[in-house]
């Protein structure tokens, strides 16, 4: 396993983030299922940022910790969470 690989099993993909919310209160969320390396939040073409974020963690048991959160609610969202071991994504 490469060190790419490795990395991207240590990512989740959060749907449902509002774009407001502020990337403390993303940290502050998921800090609890374990250390946060970083997070990622693509922006949106009309400024601002998109409903969804990256979270990368330092371990893999972090990632199943936060994958446990999937479906519920985080705060200001009107909708549940969606949250999944990020995919790798080849740009073509």
């Amino acid at each position: 396993m490469t060190n790419e690989d490795e990395d991207h099993s240590k990512r989740i993909f959060v749907g449902g983030i509002p774009p407001d919310a502020t990337n403390q209160q993303i940290w502050d969320f998921f800090g609890a299922c374990g250390e946060i390396f970083e997070i990622h939040r693509p922006a949106s073409l009309r400024g601002g940022y998109r409903w969804f974020c990256f979270i990368s963690f330092l371990d893999e048991q972090s990632v199943k910790a936060a994958c446990e959160l999937n479906g519920h609610s985080f705060p200001g969202a009107p909708r549940p969470l969606a949250i999944a071991p990020a995919t790798k994504h080849i740009r073509r």
